[in-house]
């Protein structure tokens, strides 16, 4: 398939991500529809259940996809599982999310992503630009956007499961409490990273996943 913009997700599978593909709607890894969401969220739905690491993308002239997933394969190789505390359910401006309380680990692995894999990135149109423009960015945001393509990323970076758009039913929050209560408030590790491709409908596709591989070195007496 066609991709029109590449991204760089933790695409969580297990029971985790079934129950967040099953929230949603749409199973981006094995490309389905699910008939029965729980919520009205179209935005959410085509993006599937993930946590953005490196934001979508318009792949630059010249590169391809098979040298975009070997230099995250490669990435991944090097990188660790990173611990990500407890998923904790939060509003997010007007959007629910779920949020790890131990961000570190992740952040890294974003900051890492962002910047070395930026030369596979096609600079954003000036419609692209005025519109991340016409949401009121901070100085730094701005920066972000000049240099990275995307406004909320390295120290403006919050890592979150997306639940919901902005125009959500009020009980939403007793609805994603009660619908995710198995997985809510659980230690949870980030094992992998997940290339994904966006069709001409908007919505995104898991191409293939990568293991943080590198070994945890013990520390010397």
């Amino acid at each position: 398939m066609s991709w029109t913009r590449y991204a760089v997700y933790w695409a969580p599978e297990g029971h985790l991500g079934e129950l967040g593909a099953s929230w949603l709607g749409w199973d981006i890894h094995n490309a389905r529809r699910i008939a029965t969401p729980e919520i009205e969220a179209p935005k959410a739905r085509r993006y599937g259940f993930h946590a953005t690491l490196k934001p979508p993308f318009a792949l630059a002239e010249g590169c391809s996809e098979a040298a975009l997933s070997q230099a995250l394969a490669d990435i991944a190789a090097g990188a660790e599982p990173q611990s990500l505390g407890r998923l904790e359910l939060r509003q997010m401006g007007k959007i629910w999310v779920m949020a790890p309380s131990d961000t570190s680990g992740i952040s890294e692995i974003a900051g890492r992503l962002v910047r070395e894999l930026d030369a596979f990135r096609a600079p954003p149109d000036e419609v692209e630009l005025a519109r991340r423009r016409g949401r009121g960015l901070t100085t730094v945001q701005e920066e972000n956007l000049k240099t990275w393509g995307y406004p909320y990323v390295l120290s403006e970076f919050h890592p979150h499961l997306t639940l919901s758009d902005a125009r959500v039913p009020e009980d939403v929050e007793a609805q994603a409490r009660s619908f995710f209560a198995p997985v809510l408030d659980r230690p949870m590790v980030m094992q992998d990273v997940t290339l994904m491709g966006e069709d001409a409908l908007g919505r995104f596709h898991a191409i293939e996943s990568f293991t943080l591989s590198r070994a945890r070195m013990s520390k010397a007496c």
